[in-house]
């Protein structure tokens, strides 16, 4: 179609959105959009069906309720776009750039592949004889919860750190995907074909896999974690008395120096770690949910996969710590108030250091950065969304494909 013409078309579909006199709703079944520029365009409630958008540029497009079946998306940039509701029985997603969008409760099912015109009319039938098309889509951190996948092709897409919390995907092809640090929290993977993907950090509780394919699977979300009585016993006595340390202000107990200790998927959660030395310590795919590690020594520890949800870490040392995917929601690790010897406040602060830390895939939502020292820091594919970076020294600090939305992050030079 004619650019004009459709820039026309799409006027006339605002007007009809707003309910104002000569709107008329777009409707193109079939219509040739191929490699059409429509950034940021509001098309919601459009009828499309069956129509060529393969390389379209929609980024931040509005598709709310969007009626896409059957239509040919391959390789379209549809990033940040809101596709709520839309319809994509039957539509060819591969290798498009879904990063970030919005797909809560698409319908993605099989759909039959008929003509145009009988197309609208047809839609409100699934069919059996096509099946959505995403191998090799780009998803990483793209909204998919309750969405109707069942039966669709998503093998060698990227799904990380995607949500997909409640989503049918019932025989659905998952083989080779990157599911990691996924939510698939109660979704139907039952019969699905999960060979070869990787799952590690995924969260699966409630999830159904009843005869789903798991051959060569990274199952690290679903490794037991090690409760604390099955800790080892000098471990678990340095770990008891450095609590009651804290908790009587060195009168009792001892200060833990675990430097280097194998923790890797123990449930440490809601312990009082403040001030506690644990340098190197392999702490991956650990629970640390709500612990207190204010001021403590954490450098070059390996926290990867970790769960520090709700934590404290304002103070610590995490310099060259790997945080990769770790799950760091709310997390904080804000500057500590300095005291004089006589307890009382001075002005000055004491910032979390996070210099040379890779925080890649991470999930800092909501997490408080403010202060933090950030130098050369990786944020390569991070969720940042509502964090606070305000006074973060940021100076060689990557965020490279990093989300960003709703942060308060200070200007870069």
């Amino acid at each position: 179609m004619d650019p004009t013409e459709l820039q026309r078309r799409v006027q006339e579909h605002r007007a009809w959105l707003a309910k104002e006199r000569g709107g008329v709703r777009l409707n193109l079944p079939n219509g040739d959009l191929q490699g059409a520029q429509l950034p940021l365009v509001d098309l919601r409630q459009a009828g499309l069906p069956g129509a060529k958008l393969c390389y379209a540029v929609m980024t931040s497009a509005q598709l709310y309720q969007a009626d896409l079946f059957a239509a040919d998306l391959t390789g379209a940039d549809l990033r940040r776009a809101d596709l709520t509701q839309a319809d994509l029985r039957g539509a060819n997603l591969r290798d498009a750039r879904l990063a970030d969008a919005v797909l809560r409760d698409a319908d993605l099912r099989a759909g039959t592949l008929i003509g145009a015109a009988e197309a609208s009319a047809a839609r409100r039938g699934p069919g059996d004889g096509n099946v959505v098309d995403l191998r090799r889509a780009r998803l990483e951190r793209a909204d998919l919860s309750r969405a109707k996948l069942s039966g669709g092709r998503l093998s060698e897409s990227d799904l990380r750190n995607a949500i997909l919390a409640s989503a049918e995907l019932v025989k659905c092809d998952l083989s080779k995907a990157d599911l990691r640090g996924a939510d698939l929290r109660r979704a139907d993977l039952s019969e699905a074909t999960l060979a070869h993907a990787a799952l590690d950090g995924a969260l699966i509780e409630g999830a159904n896999l009843k005869g789903a394919d798991l051959t060569g699977t990274l199952f690290e979300a679903q490794r037991t974690l090690t409760r604390f009585d099955q800790i080892e016993r000098s471990v678990r006595d340095a770990l008891t008395a450095h609590g009651d340390w804290v908790r009587s202000n060195g009168k009792i107990g001892a200060r833990a120096d675990l430097a280097g200790t194998d923790l890797r998927h123990a449930d440490l959660s809601h312990l009082e770690l403040s001030g506690a030395g644990l340098r190197e310590a392999k702490l991956s795919g650990a629970r640390l949910v709500e612990a207190n590690m204010q001021l403590a020594d954490l450098s070059g520890a390996d926290l990867s996969e970790a769960d520090l949800t709700l934590a404290t870490l304002d103070g610590s040392n995490l310099s060259r710590a790997n945080l990769t995917r770790a799950e760091l929601r709310r997390t904080s690790f804000a500057p500590v108030p300095l005291r004089d010897g006589g307890g009382q406040l001075t002005g000055a602060t004491w910032a979390t250091n996070l210099a040379g830390a890779s925080f890649f895939g991470a999930r800092l939502t909501a997490a408080n950065l403010r202060g933090a020292n950030l130098m050369g820091a990786n944020f390569t594919g991070a969720d940042l969304r509502h964090a606070i970076l305000i006074d973060a020294n940021l100076h060689g600090a990557r965020l490279d494909d990093a989300n960003v939305a709703d942060a308060q992050i200070p200007e870069r030079g």
